[in-house]
């Protein structure tokens, strides 16, 4: 673990701020660079008070002055934002350990607990069925004890949930900087180093025949390498890599033209399940090899079919990977241990003594469902003769059909699986290669339809029993995945030598399984839509309206879906009324079976092979925030906005539309431009419909009359925040709880909405909404025609050629090109249609919070990955000929595969150690060329009439004076400050400290004389482009903002300083502002000494007030960091808000509900704790954030964007000033949602 120790780096300071990211000078040691500088020294002494360490100085802060490197000035980021590929906690979270056991510090002193061992064989043998040997012994319950690492300097800390004697690696240890941000391309003084393309052996010796099997030579490898790579599109990189081979000096044209191609590809190809292909020289169960088989199902037919009774039929070509070899290659891959949670630990957040400590939700792996299923499994019976520790492997899978081609009907479902050990950032990367294609689903193919008319004797095919041989197979094929072999090892556990060389037993676990609601109800075998239309719980969808009230949730909490007896035992007696008595599907008797859940005789396959371990299937169905709120909820939500707008004004639509357009971007991509018409809704992915949403405020208000303006506001307020709380990609107690609250007000919105505004104003059908109706109604009464006209031939016997059925009357044409009204259901006028709440998807936000309580948060099992992993096989179709699709897919993912393998076989893995490049040192940075110099004399006497020079030279040497001063306490404090500039330290700590204080408690005649020291160099000031500001998230992530004057990224927010008699729980925290010019001026100060500074930052221009408006929209719902900083104290990175986290409770709330949520107390006003600002930050204006501030050009007067606050506040009830509750209301009443009265006006 050289490797992994080697890499660890400090880049946390103890009074790290928003932005603050300290220098630390380079040790020498390897080892000996963990965390001397990287935890408070309070912490440090709190944890070890026996330890004495001399304090490190940190060297002088670089203001980010420096040579900028050529590169492009934004955030070069992933396809997807909302998955950005970062790690969960910071490299220097906790302390390092003297050899590579996280906990050994911890748990100094604990007595170690040998796992009971029983008598008996070596072996463990399983019985036949799969189920524990109750010979076993059964372990007593083990006591992990209370060991929790130190805090950290953002108030996080583990509870390890791990038996002692055994403490495998920790990932965390082994995170870099470069980890914990996304992929920028940032200015750095040096070119990182391309990565070594020398072969292991000496560019002299060549690589033998059985390291480049089967390639005969290394030219051969490096070709086919670069043909085969994941690569897909030809572009100029993938030229230039082709360059790079070619022109390689050890490249051999003559080894490339004597390769046999064709032999080599299927060499690649080979699988070992296939006895044609089998070659030797390919390692059994290597895990990568695909499985063909084909799959049976038995087709019912009723007594009303010519020949009664169930018959098989047969689905060929079902291509899979078995997950037991695709497991064990995970665990035993010396590739990716480094970031492989061995065991799940309890993270928690605790800012302060006085502050509550709370859990923190993210990971699987810190997740309670992850260590739930750990203590069952010490707590289960021990492998006999088996001393080897037990740890838990979190199975995640995910599946969605797609089209594999723009046109065609080319279609694909793929299965993928990940594993929830990694972490969810890593996974979030498509490079790292983390999530795995195990299947391709089979359909029933078209002669499926031949062969069920050849056995009833009738012309047609009923959908239901379609539908129903659809499903079983289905989960006939997922009998196959989930074979005997995983059983074995679901119930016995897998040994694998892990990369240490220890010997552990790893049980694989089911977790979660992501998919959209179609494929929900087909792996929850019930009916689509029906009476229960909940996969998790047993809601009526008559009731499904009141989702979020108290009565909701405890209907949720009572019903929940349980793959018990009696479900399994109903699901068996309806199989037998079908496949033995030949009844219907559909059949009265059948439906009274499962009208109880609306469930349906299929044979799932998750209830028969993994009920015998107690595994319920509907658990693992968890919430989808892209389909059911994206592209749900609030895409329904949207087009009846739409329809709105045009029963209200036709030109409404208009309206909107140049709203949208004129929307600023914000961030790379987090906010795009919208260049299409909104209103017509064309092309638009799940990541449209979420800008769509975030800028939805300004871009509906006042368009249509009040009430409803007020009404369609307030719910556009509350679905945005709601939303921004559900993608968090971290949570605490106190915003799930804030989350949960909220989702009762959310749905009493949209119940006032449905009511007050829908029903008042009658809405038709968008035109969009008429034209696909009308296609829906033509293709149906042409599939009529087509079965009338197959009736017709098997009545006359004359009717035998398809020449002559050719020679039929063609079909009549639809409705909307004859210009009938008969039939009111196709109509050519459009019908009335309105919002409906009574759907599965208004369903679901109610259960999102109870997810994030028990999996983590929602970006972990989002189908939004894998909807971004489609692009792998659309890709590879384009490679195949189209026919066969699913065997050469697999048989290209084999070929990429093993010869990633060769690669790393044939080619080192390059260290990763420490470099500058990782770090953004500097809090911000501005490029130092001098290129756009600006003459101040000059300057100054042509703009003197503008007010924008007034004292102009004054307030810049004001703002030069106090970094001046801090600079030279940096310099002087450094180690390698000379002796006499160390005698100046506290003569400049006054200094410093002075500029802290009041304009009333500073001598001006002292900062007066200082400031007429400074000395601007050539009397010139430098103009810059951009300006790069580096901040820490509120998830603990590097982020960089880039402000560009010239671009709409030209507004800021920055921490307001409250004056002294202003009261901070009523102020608003955050100030806004417009950069006008980024600049930088060489100064020189003639202070005590003489002492020259280095260089300072300013930024100043004229004010442009022609360009200016009146007001603005500050758009708190841009991303979720901006939406975090208005819910102040509850950003675990935003430190300067932690005085403000929720206190420590007196006492124990006892909890009267099933999903805890907040009271609403709207009659009260909002209240937040804190003290000053100034107080709290030591340097505000270092806090630059970019907000979505939003120009609307255009717009009528009468419209224009007015500034609402609306704010659901954290209160304190502690509070002791403010009086509202008796004593035993405040024992009884912990935080409170302040919503504002109905009847209140905004403020503006």
């Amino acid at each position: 673990m050289a490797r992994g120790l080697k890499r660890l780096r400090p880049w946390l300071d103890h009074a790290n701020l928003d932005v603050d990211f300290i220098v630390a000078q380079p040790q020498q040691e390897a080892i000996g660079l963990g965390h001397d500088n990287a935890l408070s020294n309070e912490t440090d002494n709190a944890h070890n008070p026996s330890e004495t360490s001399s304090p490190i100085q940190a060297s002088p802060e670089i203001l980010g002055r420096g040579r900028r490197t050529k590169k492009p000035s934004y955030k070069i980021r992933q396809a997807t934002t909302d998955y950005l590929p970062t790690s969960t906690l910071p490299c220097s979270l906790f302390p390092d350990a003297p050899t590579d056991h996280l906990f050994s510090q911890c748990l100094e002193g604990a007595p170690e607990q040998p796992l009971p061992v029983s008598t008996g064989s070596s072996e463990s043998t399983p019985l036949k069925d799969g189920t524990p040997d109750p010979s076993a012994q059964s372990s007593p319950p083990l006591d992990f004890g209370e060991y929790r690492t130190p805090v950290n300097v953002f108030g996080l800390y583990k509870i390890p949930k791990c038996l002692p004697g055994d403490y495998p690696h920790d990932p965390d240890l082994c995170l870099t900087p470069r980890d914990l941000q996304e992929p920028l391309l940032i200015p750095v003084e040096t070119e990182p180093e391309p990565p070594s393309l020398t072969p292991v052996q000496t560019q002299q010796t060549e690589p033998s025949a059985l390291q480049l099997h089967p390639f005969p030579n290394l030219s051969s490898f490096r070709l086919a390498e670069w043909w085969w790579s994941p690569n897909h599109e030809r572009s100029q990189k993938s030229f230039q890599a082709l360059l790079d081979v070619i022109g390689d000096d050890n490249f051999q044209p003559k080894d490339v033209r004597e390769a046999n191609w064709p032999a080599l590809d299927q060499a690649l190809a080979t699988s070992q399940y296939e006895a044609d292909d089998l070659d030797p020289n390919w390692e059994n169960d290597d895990g990568i090899s695909w499985a063909c088989t084909s799959v049976e199902i038995t087709v019912p037919f009723n007594t009303s079919s010519s020949t009664p009774g169930p018959k098989k039929f047969t689905v060929p070509g079902f291509h899979y990977r078995p997950l037991v070899p695709l497991i064990k290659r995970k665990l035993e891959s010396l590739t990716t241990h480094e970031f492989f949670h061995t065991f799940g630990y309890e993270l928690r957040w605790c800012p302060g003594k006085e502050h509550e400590d709370v859990r923190v939700y993210g990971e699987i792996y810190t997740s309670p469902a992850f260590l739930q299923a750990y203590n069952e499994l010490q707590q289960s019976p021990v492998e006999k003769d088996c001393t080897l520790p037990r740890y838990v492997l979190a199975l995640m899978f995910a599946s969605d059909a797609t089209m594999l081609a723009s046109f065609g009907t080319a279609k694909l479902w793929p299965l993928y699986v990940c594993f929830g050990n990694d972490s969810k950032y890593r996974r979030a990367k498509p490079s790292e290669n983390l999530s795995e294609q195990v299947a391709y689903f089979e359909k029933l193919p078209d002669n499926f339809k031949d062969f069920v008319t050849r056995h009833s004797g009738k012309s047609t095919v009923a959908a239901t029993l379609v539908s129903h041989c659809q499903r079983e197979l289905f989960h006939e094929q997922w009998k196959i995945l989930l074979d005997d072999e995983f059983l074995e090892a679901y119930c016995h556990g897998i040994v694998v030598a892990c990369f240490d060389g220890k010997r552990r037993r790893f049980y694989p676990r089911i977790f979660t399984y992501s998919a959209d609601y179609p494929e929900k109800i087909i792996i929850a075998s019930i009916k689509n839509l029906g009476k229960y239309p909940c996969p998790r719980c047993r809601v009526q969808m008559e009731h499904v309206p009141q989702m979020g009230e108290p009565e909701d949730c405890l209907v949720r909490a009572e019903t929940s879906r349980d793959d018990n007896q009696a479900k399994r035992d109903a699901v068996e007696s309806a199989r037998a009324l079908i496949y033995k008595n030949n009844l219907a599907v559909t059949n009265d008797r059948v439906e009274e079976l499962l009208s109880v859940g609306s469930l349906l005789p299929i044979d799932n396959s998750f209830s028969a092979r993994l009920a015998k371990f107690k595994f319920n299937v509907f658990s693992m169905l968890v919430v989808d925030i892209m389909h059911e709120v994206d592209l749900g909820v609030w895409k329904a939500l949207f087009i009846q906005l739409l329809r709105l707008l045009e029963a209200t004004d036709k030109g409404l639509l208009n309206t909107l539309d140049i709203r949208y357009r004129g929307m600023p971007t914000f961030g790379a991509d987090t906010i795009r431009r919208f260049t299409n018409n909104v209103s017509e809704m064309k092309q638009m992915a799940a990541r449209d419909f979420e800008d769509l949403l975030q800028c939805a405020i300004p871009a509906f208000e006042a368009l249509l009359p009040e009430p409803h303006n007020g009404c369609v506001m307030s719910l556009l307020y509350v679905l945005a925040k709601w939303h921004s709380l559900a993608k968090l990609r971290i949570h605490t107690d106190h915003t799930v709880n804030l989350l949960d609250g909220l989702t009762t007000v959310l749905g009493r919105q949209f119940r006032s909405f449905e009511k007050d505004v829908c029903l008042v104003v009658k809405t038709k059908e968008l035109p969009r909404e008429y034209q696909a109706r009308k296609r829906r109604e033509a293709r149906r009464k042409t599939a009529m025609a087509e079965k009338n006209g197959n009736k017709r031939r098997r009545l006359d016997p004359n009717h035998t050629s398809i020449t002559e059925a050719s020679e039929a009357p063609a079909p009549e044409a639809p409705q909307s090109e004859q210009g009938c009204h008969d039939d009111a259901r196709t109509t050519n006028g459009r019908k009335e249609k309105s919002f409906n709440l009574k759907t599965y998807k208004f369903h679901s936000l109610g259960d999102v919070a109870a997810c994030i309580r028990m999996f983590g948060t929602t970006d972990s099992y989002s189908t939004q990955g894998p909807e971004r992993l489609h692009r792998c096989p659309k890709a590879h179709y384009k490679r195949t000929s189209k026919k066969n699709v699913s065997r050469q897919l697999s048989r290209i993912q084999m070929r990429q595969m093993r010869i990633q393998t060769l690669r790393k076989q044939l080619y080192p893995a390059s260290e990763e150690g420490f470099s500058e490049d990782c770090e953004r040192t500097a809090r911000y940075f501005i490029g130092k060329s001098q290129n756009h110099p600006i003459c101040l004399p000059p300057f100054l006497q042509t703009k003197r009439d503008d007010p924008a020079t007034k004292d102009f030279m004054p307030k810049l040497r004001m703002h030069l004076l106090p970094r001046i001063y801090q600079r030279l306490l940096q310099e002087a404090e450094s180690p390698d400050a000379p002796a006499e500039s160390t005698r100046n330290i506290p003569f400049l700590r006054s200094l410093v400290h002075a500029q802290n204080l009041s304009s009333s408690e500073i001598d001006t005649t002292l900062r007066q004389a200082d400031m007429e020291r400074i000395i601007i160099h050539s009397d010139h000031i430098y103009s810059h482009a951009i300006f790069h500001v580096n901040y820490t998230s509120y998830d603990v992530r590097r982020e960089v903002d880039i402000i560009n004057p010239r671009t709409s990224r030209r507004d800021i927010m920055c921490l307001r300083e409250l004056e002294r008699d202003e009261e901070a729980g009523a102020a608003h925290r955050f100030v806004y502002s417009r950069v006008l010019g980024v600049y930088h001026v060489n100064v020189i100060y003639r202070g005590q000494r003489y002492l020259v500074a280095d260089t300072s930052r300013i930024a100043s221009k004229l004010a442009k007030d022609q360009d200016d408006w009146k007001e603005y929209y500050v758009n708190r719902f841009a991303d979720r960091d901006m939406s975090m900083r208005f819910l102040w104290g509850l950003g675990i990175g935003h430190q300067y808000a932690h005085s403000d986290a929720p206190r420590a409770k007196k006492a124990p709330t006892p909890q009267t509900s099933p999903t805890p949520s907040y009271t609403p107390s709207p009659a009260r006003p909002p209240l937040t704790r804190g003290r000053h600002l100034d107080q709290q930050v030591e340097a505000p204006a270092d806090a630059v954030l970019q907000p979505n501030c939003l120009e609307l050009e255009g717009m009528r007067p009468d419209l224009a964007p007015v500034v609402q606050e609306h704010e659901y506040a954290l209160v304190d009830i502690e509070c002791e000033e403010h009086n509202w509750y008796s004593d035993e209301e405040e024992e009884n009443i912990d935080h409170r949602i302040q919503e504002p009265e109905s009847d209140q006006e905004p403020d503006n």
